[in-house]
């Protein structure tokens, strides 16, 4: 489930580069996609909670909002994941 998450963060292409953190420099971080999901698929207002300056700029509201759209194919696929993951 993890992996398929990665797979669509590093297709949707760099994060915004707001910040000197080079982890997710070839996309999306698995987190950053789930949170994107829940902002234009699901319509939830997501509330960063980090100490971390760096993760408070990668998933702020502008950056999650400026993500592109994912495909139905690709919102079904994070929605299954994220249920396989929860439900272990």
């Amino acid at each position: 489930a993890y992996a398929k998450l990665e797979r669509i963060g590093a297709k949707h292409g760099t994060n915004d580069g707001s910040s000197d953190n080079h982890d997710h420099v070839y996309g999306y971080s698995p987190v950053q996609v789930v949170l994107g999901w829940l902002v234009h698929h699901k319509g939830v207002g997501v509330v960063p909670g980090t100490t971390n300056a760096a993760h408070l700029a990668e998933n702020s509201p502008r950056s999650l909002g400026g993500m592109p759209k994912f495909s139905p194919r690709e919102a079904l696929d994070i929605e299954n994941a994220v249920l396989a993951l929860v439900n272990g």
